[in-house]
């Protein structure tokens, strides 16, 4: 996961999608529902930036674990045990070139 070391010593975390697309993504999806619920409420709900990146990291672990998994499973491998005794990664790193795009995360 991408972490970074803060002055304290603390890990910190560094988003892969950029903030402000995502938070206008969870915004809608959020209004959309509560519209919904309430049958055609239009005031938006307010977020707090805690929580705004509580689910960004959440979502960003989830995909990766994801795509990790679909990646291990198209290579023929069940769990992370099979990743560490081959000497092949099980990284999103080792996805094919052509399966690779431009803004995929490195490392």
């Amino acid at each position: 996961m991408p972490r970074r070391r803060s002055a304290r010593g603390r890990s910190r975390y560094v988003p892969i999608f950029p903030r402000a697309a995502f938070d206008r993504i969870v915004r809608e999806i959020a209004h959309d529902m509560t519209t919904d619920l309430n049958g055609g409420g239009n005031e938006p709900l307010r977020w707090q930036r805690q929580a705004m990146d509580a689910v960004q990291e959440a979502a960003e672990v989830f995909l990766i674990e994801l795509l990790e998994d679909a990646l291990r499973l198209r290579s023929g491998r069940e769990s992370d045990e099979a990743c560490t005794a081959n000497s092949a990664p099980c990284t999103l790193d080792a996805l094919p070139s052509e399966l690779r795009t431009s803004s995929s995360p490195a490392g």
